[in-house]
C-alpha cells in the first residue's frame, strides 16, 4: 500500500512547524525560528511538549517545505532555503508552550495565546506518550477482507491413509515359456539358440528372495512372505516349473508357480525381486536346511559354495525327440567363496552373482510374471556342449540375459529373462 505524503504540524514554543511525519521539531531557516524550534525540540525531548497533528500533504506546505506560523501568519520555504522575513513578530522562545495534552489548532489558523484554550482544529492529536510510527516501514493494510457471503468450496473427503488400510494378501503368479511358447517337459521347440536348433527342456527352477512391490512414486514395500512349506519360508521361495517328465530328470513331479505374502493396503504398479538365497541360509548346514532348500534336489553345490540360485537347461533333440550331444546349461550361484561355515566362521564370496529384477506395469490382482527360458540361450550354440557352472566361456551371454555381470558378479540394471503379462 503506498503511503501518502504525511505532514505533521508541531506547535513549538508558539511556532507552528509543519514537517514530514516522524521528524520532530526541526531547525528553522531564521535564527529566531531556529531558536523557537530548538527550544521546542529540547522541550520535546525533555518533557514531550511538542504537539503534532497529521494532515495530508495536500494541505499546508508543499513536499519538502517547512511552514512556520508565527504570530498568526504563515510562511513557506523550501527545505534548506532561508525563509524571508515576513516582518512578523516572532513568539518569544521563552513563552509557555501549550500543554501536549491540549488539542492543537490547524496549521492554517493563528496560534492563540499559550494561556488560552486552543480551539479544536478537528484534527486528532497524537498522544506524546504513544509510540511513533516509523514512516520508512511498510504500513499494513488494516482494511478487513470483504465478506462475499460465499462458503469455501468443499475439498472433499481426504484419501485414506495407506497405513490405516488392512493388509493386502498377494499371490505372485509365475509362468514359464520357451521363446514365447508355453513351457513343458517333454515338448520340443525348434529354432532355438544361435544355430536354430531343436531342443527340449531338461530343467528350469530358481530361488527368489527380497521381494518388493513398487508404488507409482518409486517407493518400495517389502512383501512379507508367508511360511508355506515346502515351497517357501519368510526368507526365500522356490519356483519350480519342471515336473520330472520327458528329459527333466533332475527334479521331481512336484511343481510350484506361486509365491504368497502380504503388504500394507494400497495401490502398486511394479515388482522387484532377487534370484538368490540369503547368505545365512546359503552357507548354512545343508542337513538342517529348511524347505524349500530340502525340496530342491540337485541344487546344492557344497556347504562352502552354497546353492544354485537359477537352473536353466535346454537339450538338443533329434526328429524323434531323443537327446543328442548339444546342451545349453547355466547354473548361477555365488562363486569364489572362502571361509569356514562348518565352524561358524564367516563366508566371503568374490562374486555374489545375484541379480536385481525390476518389472513395471505390474498389477498384483491379475499380472503374471513370465520367465522365458529361450531368451537365456538366444546367443548360445545349442549343437555343442555349452555348459556354464558360474564359470567358463559360455557364461557371459547367459549371465547377461539374467541380469548379472559375469566379470564382477554384480547385478546389472537390465535383464531379459522376465517380463510381465
Amino acid at each position: 500500500m503506498t503511503l501518502p505524503n504525511i505532514r505533521t504540524t508541531l506547535l513549538c514554543a508558539g511556532v507552528v512547524v509543519t514537517t514530514a511525519l516522524g521528524t520532530g521539531c526541526q531547525a528553522s531557516s531564521t535564527s529566531e525560528e531556529a531558536a523557537a524550534a530548538s527550544s521546542c525540540a529540547d522541550a520535546s525531548n525533555a518533557q514531550g511538549t511538542c504537539v503534532s497533528a497529521s494532515e495530508d500533504s495536500g494541505v499546508g506546505a508543499p513536499d519538502g517545505g517547512i511552514t512556520l506560523s508565527v504570530g498568526g501568519g504563515a510562511r513557506t520555504a523550501e527545505a534548506g532555503s532561508p525563509v524571508p522575513d515576513a516582518g512578523l513578530p516572532v513568539a518569544d522562545a521563552g513563552a509557555p508552550v501549550a500543554d501536549a495534552g491540549s488539542p492543537a489548532s490547524d496549521a492554517g489558523l493563528s496560534v492563540p495565546d499559550a494561556g488560552s484554550p486552543v480551539p479544536d482544529a478537528g484534527l486528532p492529536v497524537l498522544d506524546a506518550g504513544a509510540p511513533v510510527v516509523d514512516v520508512g516501514s511498510p504500513v499494513p493494510d488494516a482494511a478487513p477482507e470483504a465478506d462475499t457471503g460465499l462458503a469455501a468450496p468443499d475439498a472433499g473427503p481426504a484419501p485414506p491413509d495407506a497405513g490405516s488400510l488392512p493388509p493386502r494378501e498377494i499371490s505372485l503368479q509365475f509362468k514359464a515359456e520357451v521363446s514365447g511358447a508355453d513351457f513343458a517337459c517333454g515338448q520340443s521347440y525348434p529354432n532355438q539358440g544361435s544355430g536354430s536348433t531343436t531342443v527340449t527342456p531338461t530343467d528350469f527352477r530358481f530361488f527368489v528372495q527380497s521381494i518388493r512391490l513398487l508404488k507409482a512414486d518409486g517407493s518400495e514395500v517389502p512383501l512379507q512372505m508367508t511360511d508355506r512349506a515346502p515351497w517357501q519360508t519368510p526368507e526365500v521361495a522356490l519356483v519350480d516349473f519342471e515336473n520330472g517328465a520327458g528329459a527333466c530328470q533332475n527334479g521331481n513331479a512336484a511343481t510350484n508357480t506361486v509365491i504368497t505374502g502380504t503388504v500394507p493396503g494400497g495401490d502398486y504398479t511394479g515388482l522387484a525381486f532377487v534370484n538368490g538365497i540369503p547368505d545365512a541360509l546359503n552357507h548354512g548346514d545343508p542337513a538342517s536346511a529348511p524347505a524349500p532348500l530340502q525340496q530342491a534336489p540337485g541344487t546344492l553345490w557344497s556347504w562352502l559354495s552354497g546353492y544354485k540360485f537359477v537352473l536353466t537347461e535346454l537339450g538338443q533333440v533329434g526328429p524323434d525327440g531323443t537327446l543328442l550331444g548339444g546342451l545349453g546349461l547355466t547354473h548361477i550361484g555365488s562363486s569364489g567363496c572362502s571361509g569356514s561355515p562348518q565352524t561358524g566362521g564367516a563366508v566371503t564370496c568374490l562374486k555374489p552373482n545375484r541379480n536385481e529384477v525390476r518389472l513395471t506395469g505390474f498389477n498384483p490382482d491379475n499380472s503374471v510374471i513370465v520367465a522365458d527360458l529361450g531368451v537365456v540361450f538366444a546367443q548360445t550354440d545349442l549343437t555343442v556342449d555349452a555348459q556354464c557352472h558360474s564359470s567358463g566361456a559360455f557364461c557371459p551371454s547367459t549371465f547377461e540375459a539374467m541380469g548379472v555381470n559375469f566379470a564382477t558378479g554384480q547385478a546389472l540394471t537390465t535383464q531379459r529373462l522376465y517380463h510381465v503379462e
